[in-house]
């Protein structure tokens, strides 16, 4: 029974532990008069920005009503909403501010990144954090043939174990991403990833080498766990 509940106490810890990014991305965010969050969870980023910023109406959008029930008091308009349903340009509201917490999770993300050139005012700022599928970490998983990304699964969400998978994104194609739904990127912060084993690194280094990647640029990518990018609109 006492390691049952042991268990029970560390996966609860495990869950509810401070996202180590969350500081990074709430540094990237400029004051603001109206945000939008895509993917806002339980409001963590809402309150911790508007204890910076003063009063502005944060709207967050999350695909699972529970943690927007938590979310309430923190955020002012909430949007139960599935992107891979629904289209986010159909709001028809306008924002100087808008937040992606967390571009792995975004279905459809080439659709959802064109509509929201509609959402933003002139002037204004995206700002995402993205998970870097290139890390050495998740190379280390790829050849022990562990297809998922880290993520821990959210046993209460259906769709959690789908979230839990990676598509597969890194520095070079979350860029074009970007670029092609017409925003220009720039890296602004970055949380660092940490190899299990340096000898992986040389090794991701001596293949990077052998196909022609550009020196350094791998050993700067395969060390990054998440980016945090700040695009503007580019017409």
């Amino acid at each position: 029974v006492g390691e049952a509940v042991g268990a029970r106490n560390a996966d609860h810890m495990a869950r509810h532990a401070p996202d180590p990014v969350r500081a990074r991305l709430l540094n990237a965010l400029p004051a603001a008069q109206r945000v939008l969050e895509l993917g806002c969870g339980s409001g963590e980023l809402a309150q911790m920005h508007k204890a910076r910023h003063g009063a502005c109406h944060w709207t967050g959008v999350d695909a699972r009503p529970e943690r927007l029930a938590l979310a309430s008091e923190h955020i002012d308009t909430l949007l139960c909403l599935d992107l891979s349903q629904a289209r986010i340009h159909l709001l028809r509201s306008r924002f100087d501010l808008i937040v992606i917490n967390g571009l792995e999770h975004l279905p459809k993300p080439d659709v959802v990144l064109a509509d929201l050139q509609d959402l933003l005012e002139e002037g204004g700022t995206l700002v995402l954090r993205a998970e870097n599928h290139a890390r050495l970490s998740m190379i280390n998983r790829i050849i022990e043939a562990d297809l998922s990304s880290g993520t821990a699964a959210d046993p209460d969400s259906i769709g959690s174990l789908d979230r839990a998978h990676p598509r597969l994104q890194s520095h070079a194609g979350i860029y074009k991403l970007l670029m092609d739904a017409q925003w220009m990127p720039t890296l602004v912060d970055n949380e660092p990833d940490t190899p299990q084993d340096e000898r992986v690194a040389q090794a991701a280094h001596y293949i990077a080498d052998a196909i022609g990647v550009q020196a350094g640029c791998a050993d700067l990518v395969h060390r990054i766990r998440h980016f945090i990018i700040r695009a503007q609109r580019i017409f």
